[in-house]
């Protein structure tokens, strides 16, 4: 299969069904990334990273370090969408609109439906970084 086609068609069917974003599976079924940039979880207070076939990248290695920095215990392995839709928290990170966050899955709340702490300890960090950086 062309790939481009593929990216292409990821990009146009959230669209169409009114979402903002599309949840992208490995040949395997896990979650891999969105079709905009990576997806993280939290749940228990562990950030979750998906391990297979995700987008690798600066933004993906950002999130892992700031959590690092912030104490935050994180986690990289296969997730199913399943658990997804069972997160206390759920958000993006792209180059593009940076870390945001996600509030349903699927017509699922995801949590209670607004902003996790460790989205925003993780949010507030990433908006810091080019005043860290001057």
């Amino acid at each position: 299969r062309d790939p481009n086609t593929f990216n292409s068609l990821a990009m146009i069917q959230p669209d169409l069904a009114g979402c903002k974003d599309a949840i992208l599976l490995d040949s395997n079924g896990f979650v891999s990334e969105t079709s905009a940039g990576n997806i993280f979880m939290a749940d228990d207070g562990v950030l979750i990273a998906p391990a297979n076939h995700c987008l690798p990248g600066i933004v993906r290695e950002t999130v892992l370090a700031l959590a690092d920095e912030l104490g935050i215990t994180k986690d990289k392995r296969p997730v199913s969408l399943a658990e997804f839709y069972g997160a206390d928290e759920v958000f993006t990170a792209a180059t593009i609109g940076g870390l945001s966050p996600v509030t349903c899955i699927d017509g699922r709340l995801i949590g209670d439906g607004r902003r996790g702490p460790i989205t925003e300890k993780l949010q507030d960090a990433y908006k810091k970084l080019p005043e860290k950086a001057g």
